[in-house]
């Protein structure tokens, strides 16, 4: 799954969020779903590259996205929204 989500969640709930997540959309191997998320996939001292230096087809975002192997998209939201 490609995770969007808000800068301003606290990381544990981030994290249990993620957890609900993959119990609801699995049988039985909760543990076995991957994640695709940005701040611990992207180097945050070279975004700009990371982000496909203006090219978005050479993005993180889209070869995450793209790659075959993401089943959806996991938006993180907070009460607020």
């Amino acid at each position: 799954y490609f995770v969007s989500h808000f800068w301003g969640t606290p990381f544990s709930h981030f994290v249990e969020a993620l957890r609900q997540h993959a119990l609801t959309v699995s049988d039985s191997n909760w543990a076995g779903i991957s994640y695709w998320v940005c701040f611990l996939s992207n180097n945050q001292w070279q975004v700009h590259e990371e982000v496909g230096n203006g090219k978005w087809q050479e993005s993180s975002f889209y070869r995450a996205l793209r790659s075959g192997f993401c089943r959806g998209t996991c938006m993180m939201l907070d009460s607020k929204a």
